[in-house]
């Protein structure tokens, strides 16, 4: 048996539907918990003992957005936005956003970043993955602005801002026909652990074999 196939015993998840205290869409909620079983039928035990993860969390990974993604564009796309030039919305409010930081609330977000991976590396030596929704929203179209601004992408930060593993995987469709995801997240280092976790899970349901009916018009 390869090392997708296996899972270690005695395994403790974090169950979350509302990580990061996002306003969830109903339907979103109610999908994701109807899943708990396929969880526990892989082997992990569920616990709703919640990661503190403290009242800056939104300024933290909002700044730090902003901070890394600065970090990654070329030089050209930051002088063309400091010049005034045309460039995609999202990468002029994340360029503008990184500007307006002072060096103290530099200083400020990598110190909060270093209280929350204490408090994460603390609370993960019990809980072995943090698994939560995807998104808290519903599916929305390529120009369909309205429905940007009902997403909440907080839950995703966790890892990248720690440095921790994760994966989404498939979880079926919402009642429209489109996809719903599931997102597990695990300790530092452990990415085989949340590889076993995705495999065993897409083996019980098949969802990563299901494709969603698509029409053109």
């Amino acid at each position: 048996m390869d090392a997708l196939g296996k899972l270690p015993l005695g395994i403790t998840a974090s169950w979350s539907a509302a990580f990061a205290k996002r306003n969830m869409e109903p339907e979103i909620s109610t999908l994701f918990e109807a899943h708990s079983s396929v969880f526990e039928g892989c082997g992990l035990t569920l616990s709703r003992t919640e990661l503190n993860l403290g009242s800056s969390y939104r300024q933290l990974y909002s700044d730090f957005n902003a901070y890394g993604y600065v970090k990654g564009l070329p030089a050209q796309v930051v002088n063309d936005c400091l010049q005034g030039r045309p460039v995609k919305p999202s990468i002029g409010a994340n360029v503008d956003h990184y500007m307006s930081m002072s060096a103290q609330q530099i200083f400020d977000m990598f110190r909060a970043r270093e209280v929350l991976r204490v408090n994460t590396q603390i609370y993960m030596q019990d809980h072995a993955v943090i698994i939560t929704p995807a998104h808290n929203c519903l599916a929305y179209g390529a120009m369909d602005t309205a429905g940007q601004d009902l997403c909440d992408w907080s839950a995703f930060y966790l890892a990248p801002l720690l440095g921790l593993p994760s994966i989404v995987v498939p979880c079926g469709f919402t009642k429209d026909g489109m996809p719903h995801g599931v997102m597990i997240t695990g300790r530092y280092g452990e990415d085989l652990l949340v590889l076993q976790i995705a495999a065993a899970f897409e083996r019980n349901t098949g969802y990563g074999q299901q494709r969603p009916k698509l029409s053109f018009k």
